[in-house]
């Protein structure tokens, strides 16, 4: 299991004869329960060749259902309740050798690709979060009446309002234009990957922080009332941390991503 770090996974895949042999585990993996419970399994990295480093991964798809060999556990989370996430020891578990995907030992290249198509979706999942709190937000400070006027006539919540709109705004165009570099690149062969990785995790970076920090304004505005299950805003809230802590890779990663495509790798 090494997160971000995908030349530090510890999970291998051997050949054996006609099958693959997989051992190790994945940690934080979604849909854990549901995947034992209704079937399925997880296209994963695995190491075929541990001494070349990250050219010595592969890529398999892994069963999980009533497999020999695969136990699982659910970790109790602060937030994403809408699916599970969860640990899968696989113990010599033999899988068919046409389970393997693509080429044997270019696992860490199609794994980059993957995050590449995967980051915009989720920073587009915390613009929508963010985009409905700041709706239902606004319009809370239209109803609420303090003092004998509305909340919206102060000058202070409209300053907030303008600058989250802004921020919200910014955020929403680079994660457009990292989702339409993408299909350019895919459908007209334009742009490098060293432009693709800047521009995804431009959005990747900006879009879960933002999307948190207009959630908890927003909370704050309603006073007592944000701090209820009730109101639904801590749910948003504990939703896109999620996505600030590491799912589909930490900020700092994405930081250390930018960085090494605007100084070089040198």
């Amino acid at each position: 299991a090494g997160g971000s770090d995908v030349d530090a996974i510890s999970t291998t895949m051997t050949k054996e004869e006609e099958r693959l042999v997989v051992n190790g585990s994945k940690t934080f993996i979604s849909g854990v329960r549901e995947a034992t419970k209704f079937g399925g399994g997880y296209v994963t990295v695995v190491k075929t060749n541990p001494e070349l480093a990250h050219k010595g991964l592969s890529l398999c798809y892994l069963p999980v259902k009533d497999i020999a060999g695969i136990t699982t556990n659910v970790f109790k989370q602060m937030g994403r309740e809408g699916i599970s996430t969860g640990a899968i020891i696989i113990k010599n578990v033999e899988i068919p050798s046409h389970y393997l995907i693509g080429d044997w030992n270019k696992g860490f290249y199609y794994a980059m690709e993957g995050f590449n198509c995967a980051r915009p979706l989720v920073a587009a999942a915390c613009i929508g979060a963010a985009g409905k709190a700041l709706e239902s937000g606004i319009e809370y400070l239209k109803e609420r009446r303090v003092f004998g006027s509305p909340l919206a006539k102060f000058e202070g919540m409209q300053f907030q309002v303008a600058e989250n709109y802004t921020k919200l705004e910014s955020a929403r165009l680079l994660v457009y234009k990292a989702a339409w570099m993408l299909d350019q690149m895919y459908a007209n062969n334009r742009f490098s990957h060293k432009e693709i990785n800047k521009a995804v995790a431009s959005a990747k970076l900006i879009a879960p922080t933002v999307a948190f920090d207009i959630i908890k304004d927003v909370l704050i505005w309603h006073g007592a009332y944000g701090y209820t299950k009730e109101a639904g805003l801590e749910k948003g809230l504990r939703g896109v941390a999620s996505y600030i802590m590491g799912a589909e890779g930490a900020q700092n990663i994405m930081k250390l991503i930018i960085g090494r495509e605007l100084l070089g790798k040198e």
